[in-house]
């Protein structure tokens, strides 16, 4: 067995999260990730970063928070 395989092997396997009925399903559609950048961004009180719609793959930089939310509003459906 090779180092690779024992070093997997060692690791805890992660357990699928039980449902919290009090928690909605969340929807694909309304998916993104968020980076920050951490040069320093955050002592100077900035918010910087980039954003990617997971379902469109559409992504844009952002330099403040207005931007951010700008780009997140489009993909807002009717549904909330």
């Amino acid at each position: 067995m090779s180092r690779t395989q024992r070093k997997a092997r060692a690791l805890p396997r992660a357990r699928p999260a039980s449902p919290d009925p009090a928690m909605p399903r969340l929807s694909p559609e309304r998916a993104f990730v968020v980076q920050l950048e951490s040069s320093g961004a955050f002592a100077r009180r900035t918010l910087r970063g980039r954003v990617e719609h997971l379902s469109s793959g559409e992504a844009r930089r952002f330099g403040s928070l207005a931007d951010l939310a700008g780009f997140l509003s489009r993909f807002q459906g009717g549904d909330g």
